[in-house]
């Protein structure tokens, strides 16, 4: 399972742009607020940080993930259908 399966359209187009500065050293961390999907189908809103580790020759080596829940979701319903 990917994160994309799980996390509601237009919330997966919002990070994957946020995410687009990191690779080109533009940003060093990025975060988005992103509802997923919960096992019993209800939104749940996250705050997700990603930054970009650097290693001994300011390379990216790695990155890193960090997750916040932002507690219940204030979505349109007829939005959240159409997951």
């Amino acid at each position: 399972m990917r994160y994309s399966d799980i996390t509601y359209a237009g919330d997966a187009a919002r990070g994957d742009t946020a995410l687009a500065d990191l690779p080109d050293g533009t940003k060093r961390t990025v975060s988005a607020t992103k509802r997923y999907r919960h096992k019993n189908s209800h939104p749940v809103c996250v705050l997700t940080k990603t930054s970009v580790l650097f290693g001994t020759k300011c390379f990216a080596e790695a990155t890193l993930g960090r997750y916040r829940p932002q507690g219940v979701c204030k979505v349109d319903l007829r939005a959240a259908a159409g997951f």
